[in-house]
């Protein structure tokens, strides 16, 4: 049975989603746009967090009350919840790139699925004074945002 307050979203790359099989309580996080992004775009994966130990909720532990709507909802709620208290961390990148900036959320193992929260992504909008952003995820519970360079480019940004 699933217990929705400690239910998380997680991210996995693609190659993941093809070891999972389709056990594996997933959606597409990118929508299909052609063949050379679907094979980079990662899934959105769903977990039980139980303080010490993280399982991926598998398809079969979904019921008629338990939907994965329902799911996907919770998920996000605990979240939001989870990351309310850290914030960006700007950091100067002028020295390498002059005149680049980048924003930093850590401290917690779900801060990279920040990118999911449209408010969190937000806050980063209004601190880089940005249109677009660029935002990676270079490791579990990290996530870099900054301004996209070429305002002009709709292959780049969020």
């Amino acid at each position: 049975m699933i217990a929705l307050d400690s239910v998380f979203p997680i991210l996995k790359p693609c190659q993941w989603a093809s070891e999972a099989g389709q056990s594996a309580l997933m959606i597409e996080s990118l929508p299909k746009q052609d063949d050379k992004n679907v094979l980079n775009a990662p899934v959105l994966a769903f977990c039980s967090d139980r303080g010490e130990s993280v399982s991926i909720i598998q398809s079969t532990d979904l019921t008629p009350e338990v939907t994965l709507q329902r799911v996907e909802r919770a998920a996000l709620q605990n979240l939001e919840y989870a990351l309310s208290d850290i914030g960006w961390d700007e950091v100067d990148m002028d020295e390498h790139v002059p005149g680049m900036r980048v924003l930093v959320l850590g401290g917690n193992f779900y801060a990279s699925e920040a990118i999911l929260l449209p408010a969190r992504m937000m806050q980063a909008h209004r601190r880089m004074g940005a249109r677009r952003l660029l935002a990676c995820v270079p490791s579990r519970g990290r996530l870099l945002v900054t301004n996209a360079a070429d305002e002009s480019s709709d292959q780049v940004g969020v």
